[in-house]
């Protein structure tokens, strides 16, 4: 039993195998999502520019800090897997 499960794992990690192939599904969604942060961020850089002065600069910066921590999550949770 522990050399089939040895080899199911061996399977798996190898290249071309199941963590293969479950990376290069997530690709696409990662770089989309990382598009539409990037996306994100540059209307709120726009937004923080061109704002009216009751908006507060430090407000902006957190949020921005806050969408690349998210990004950040993610990218690291797809590459544990």
């Amino acid at each position: 039993m522990a050399k089939e499960l040895d080899t199911l794992l061996e399977s798996i990690e190898e290249a071309g195998g199941f963590r293969d192939v479950c990376t290069v599904f997530q690709r696409s969604s990662v770089e989309e999502l990382v598009h539409g942060i990037a996306v994100l961020s540059k209307k709120c850089r726009s937004w923080k520019v061109t704002s009216v002065p009751v908006i507060d600069g430090n407000v902006m910066d957190e949020q921005l800090g806050k969408i690349q921590q998210h990004l950040d999550k993610t990218v690291q949770g797809i590459f544990k897997f």
